[in-house]
C-alpha cells in the first residue's frame, strides 16, 4: 500500500484533505479490539506497578505521568514495548521533581525562621 502524496503539479487555491488515521500505520488505533484491550490493561498493571514503587508520590500525578508515556509509545511502531520504560522514565523523573521541590520548600521554611 502506498501511502506517499505525489504532487506533479501544484496550482494557486487547490486544496486537498489529510486523513489524519491514514498516516504511516503507528500508534495503538492499527490494532484490534482484543490488541487495544490487552495494551490498556499493561498501562493499568504498569501504572498500579509505579505507583506501589512510588508510594510517596500523588497518585493522580503518577497517572498523569503514565499518560504522556502512553500517547509517546502510542507514536512507535511497537507501543507496547516501549510504554514500560517510558512510564518508568517518566515517574522517575517526577520523583526527582517532588524532591527538589520539597527542598525548596524547606529551604524557604528556614530562611523564613
Amino acid at each position: 500500500m502506498n501511502n506517499r502524496l505525489t504532487v506533479t503539479k501544484w496550482e494557486s487555491g487547490s486544496a486537498f484533505t489529510l486523513d489524519p488515521k491514514a498516516g504511516f500505520g503507528f500508534g495503538v488505533r492499527r490494532f484490534s479490539a482484543a490488541c487495544l484491550k490487552k495494551f490498556r490493561d499493561l498501562r493499568e498493571r504498569i501504572t498500579g506497578e509505579l505507583l506501589a514503587q512510588f508510594g510517596t508520590l500523588r497518585p493522580e500525578l503518577v497517572r498523569l505521568a503514565v499518560n504522556e508515556a502512553e500517547a509517546l509509545a502510542a507514536n512507535t511502531p511497537f507501543p507496547a514495548l516501549f510504554l514500560p520504560t517510558l512510564a518508568e522514565e517518566k515517574v522517575l523523573n517526577l520523583s526527582r521533581w517532588q524532591t527538589k521541590q520539597q527542598r525548596i520548600q524547606e529551604r524557604s521554611f528556614l530562611m523564613a525562621a
